[in-house]
This record gives C-alpha cells, sequence and structure tokens, in this order.
C-alpha cells in the first residue's frame, strides 16, 4: 500500500535545534505562541520591518542625496552581513546546518539517537538563505534505523503558526524551483 503525500517534500539544508517537551509543555508553548506570548519570527518581523523603512528613507535620500543613498544602503548591507554572521555563529553552536527532508506539514532528519515515537519536540527552523527562524511543535510519528546505524527521526507539525507555515510553504517553492533550475543546467 503506498502512502500518499499530503504536500510535497524537498531535501533541504536548514538551521535545526529541537528539545523533548512533554504535553503540558507543548500546551503551554502553543498558546504562547497563538496569543503572541512568544512569538518566533519577532525578531525577523522587526528586522524585516526596519529594512522596509530604511528601503523607504533610502528611495527618498537618492532624489535629494545620490551619495548619502549611496552609503546608507552600504552600512544597511554592512548591517546585514552581521546579523547573519551572528545567526550562522548560533547556527555552528547547536552543530551547524544539517540537511532534512522538508514539507509544509512535517520533516524528516537523520541523527545518532533514535526517539520514540508519540515524543513531542520543540523545534526551531532556521532557512536559507532568508534566515527565517520559525518556532514549531512537532511529533515523532516514526524513527526507524538506517544502515549506518542513524536514526531517521519522521516527525508531524502538530502545531505552527498560519504565517510561518506560508512562509515555509513559499521558502519550499522557491528551493523547489531552484533546485529545478540546477538540474536543468547540469
Amino acid at each position: 500500500m503506498s502512502e500518499r503525500r499530503r504536500y510535497f517534500r524537498i531535501d533541504d539544508t536548514v538551521g535545526l535545534n529541537y528539545k523533548v517537551i512533554d504535553a503540558t509543555e507543548a500546551r503551554h508553548l502553543e498558546q504562547a505562541l497563538k496569543t503572541g506570548q512568544r512569538r518566533s519570527s519577532d525578531m525577523v518581523q522587526l528586522f524585516h520591518g526596519l529594512e522596509v523603512q530604511v528601503g523607504l528613507a533610502v528611495e527618498e535620500l537618492r532624489s535629494t542625496a545620490p551619495q548619502s543613498a549611496a552609503v546608507a544602503e552600504l552600512l544597511n548591507e554592512k548591517i546585514n552581513i552581521l546579523g547573519r554572521l551572528m545567526i550562522d555563529a548560533r547556527l555552528k553552536k547547536q552543530g551547524g546546518p544539517r540537511g532534512v527532508n522538508l514539507s509544509a506539514c512535517g520533516l524528516a532528519f537523520d541523527q545518532d539517537e533514535a526517539i520514540d515515537s508519540g515524543t513531542l519536540l520543540e523545534l526551531q527552523l532556521t532557512l536559507f538563505p532568508s534566515y527565517t527562524f520559525i518556532v514549531l511543535i512537532g511529533e515523532v510519528v516514526d524513527c526507524p534505523e538506517n544502515e549506518d546505524g542513524s536514526f531517521n527521526v519522521r516527525l508531524d507539525y502538530r502545531y505552527i503558526r498560519d504565517e510561518e507555515q506560508e512562509a515555509l510553504i513559499h521558502h519550499m517553492v522557491q528551493r523547489q524551483n531552484q533546485q529545478l533550475r540546477d538540474s536543468r543546467e547540469s
């Protein structure tokens, strides 16, 4: 009997950090995410909002002081690079980016230790190259052993905010398009 997929899947490299949580912690986290007490993308949204404001200010400045606008753009790019370096340093502490099989409703990744089916996880994903940060709750649905002795953790998202699921879908479409372009070029 073949498994029917709810969404398309892609192989991708993401920042991934997780911790095992119990049902009570999952309820509290879900409530915090729903009410905005804990918004996984607060900093990303703030950063994006500032980026838009800088862009508008630079456009206004360009007509009256083009050289000042160019300097402002360079400084903004410098700040963006520093922000990415900080995120990269955090990811290295967590073991670095890792390969996953990603969909809009779940993901799979390999690791050295098995995790029991039904286990709840708080997941923190960083999507590249946009550096989109997402916090969600997942539930392990399977964890078979691979031939090399590692384990393939497969999970469904138990709770993900609608906006973040949309961002994830958008990311996946972009990645799939890039993979198709790359395969045509090779």
